[in-house]
């Protein structure tokens, strides 16, 4: 198929007139692999994009007479039969990486991709949906499976919504219905649906698996650890993890974890998360939260549950005890709450 496919394409182009093969071999990108717009042909050629528009069209259709689609259906029909597989519609660069491992050479020619999108053009089948705002470009045989497509992503999209990260996310409700949906590939033809780094599934418009800023990335940094950390530490592993180009600093991961309520300080420089059981509040101030849910306790155990919020030293620990406006030393060495801090 790979000769044939350059053969092909070179033979009917040079039955072109002049203007039309040059066009349409900028337009496809056969020149420098670079496909360019209408309006950057136009400029190259001193006319409007309107009828850069007119001679491709005018082209196209020279070409897509049926001794030429007949000797096209031939070539691509290993092709057809594995989209049929695959249920009938693929993302176009899915669908282009799998052809290539369909038609495996040692020496691809040049700008393969581009060459085997022309003539499934030139073809009209398999048929070509062009990316919109939520959805990718994809290739399909009919008109019904891309309806049932659409219909199953749709309502897969309002089942997620529904759900809510924590469902989805978490724990994972989406599992029974997803893996249907994935063997005939509708999702991975939506932009609604996407995978974050840590391999998590979801809406690509909940920040837990696209976040764009960094208090998101650091949220889900310590999430992930499920544990307190430094914030350069934190930062570190924003920037390890690469969520985006953007790298993150470690004093502007400071700032933002300090005006976010998701995340506690217990420790110097060190957040945990607040739905991971941390809260906010000063030693002492835990010290009174402690004693108040548990009543009077021994050092021992005070410390063990301080540990568990902050990270404090012991002697910080005793050092707050010996404030006798808020607790008092019982004579079997207890300590109880005095009053409120």
């Amino acid at each position: 198929m790979i000769k044939e496919l350059d053969n092909f394409i070179n033979s009917h182009l040079s039955n072109l007139e002049k203007r039309q093969r040059e066009i349409l071999t900028e337009r496809f990108g056969f020149k420098d692999g670079e496909k360019k717009t209408l309006q950057a042909i136009g400029d190259i050629f001193g006319i409007t994009r309107e009828r850069v528009r007119q001679i491709e069209n005018q082209g196209m259709e020279k070409l897509k007479i049926q001794p030429v689609r007949e000797q096209i259906g031939k070539l691509i029909e290993p092709l057809k039969q594995h989209l049929a597989s695959a249920g009938g519609l693929k993302r176009d660069d899915l669908f282009i990486q799998d052809a290539k491992g369909l038609t495996v050479a040692e020496n691809w020619p040049k700008f393969f991709d581009n060459k085997l999108r022309f003539i499934f053009l030139i073809n009209n089948e398999p048929k070509f949906s062009e990316a919109s705002d939520n959805l990718y470009d994809f290739w399909y045989l009919d008109e019904k499976t891309k309806t049932e497509a659409l219909k199953r992503i749709k309502e897969f999209f309002g089942f997620c919504q529904k759900s809510g990260p924590e469902k989805i996310i978490d724990r994972k409700i989406h599992l029974a219905r997803f893996q249907d949906l994935m063997d005939i590939n509708y999702l991975s033809l939506s932009k609604n649906f996407n995978i974050n780094v840590f391999g998590d599934f979801g809406l690509s418009s909940w920040p837990e698996i696209n976040p764009r800023v960094v208090s998101d990335k650091a949220y889900l940094v310590l999430k992930k650890n499920n544990r307190p950390l430094h914030f350069r530490d934190i930062s570190q592993k924003i920037n390890d993890l690469k969520f985006d180009h953007k790298e993150a600093h470690p004093q502007t991961v400071h700032n933002e974890l300090i005006r976010d309520n998701r995340f506690v300080l217990v420790g110097r420089g060190i957040y945990g998360l607040r739905e991971q059981g941390y809260e906010p509040g000063t030693a002492r101030e835990v010290l009174v939260r402690i004693l108040k849910k548990h009543g009077p306790l021994d050092a021992q155990k005070i410390i063990q549950l301080v540990q568990k919020e902050r990270f404090l030293r012991e002697n910080t620990i005793f050092l707050n005890l010996q404030n006798k406006r808020c607790f008092e030393k019982l004579p079997d060495n207890r300590y109880t709450l005095i009053r409120e801090a």
